[in-house]
């Protein structure tokens, strides 16, 4: 029996990579437009930030934690409180650990 090689790019998302469905879900709501309107072009960290402020860390966490400055780390915070249906005055998340996890 031959077997063929595919390169790893052409295949579907669905076949090798269940994860990559989340991927658009993971980025709703996400500020694109107010990270613009300060002058931040969004990165790696950036969008790693935002997957973790959705998660309930806060704007000085990610401040520390990814080097950005406190208005992009705030815009991800209410973004994802908005997100989320939660005002951004509601009684904040338990502090978050300072490790990350693998």
């Amino acid at each position: 029996m031959t077997r063929s090689l595919q390169h790893p790019e052409a295949r579907q998302p669905s076949q090798d990579r269940p994860e990559a469905l989340w991927v658009p879900d993971a980025l709703r709501g996400f500020p694109a437009d107010e990270l613009a309107a300060l002058g931040h072009t969004p990165t790696e960290a950036t969008y790693a930030a935002w997957s973790l402020a959705r998660r309930g860390h806060g704007t000085d966490w990610l401040t520390r934690h990814f080097d950005l400055s406190r208005d992009v780390a705030g815009a991800l915070v209410r973004a994802s409180h908005q997100r989320q249906g939660v005002k951004a005055t509601d009684t904040p998340a338990p502090a978050a650990p300072d490790v990350i996890a693998p």
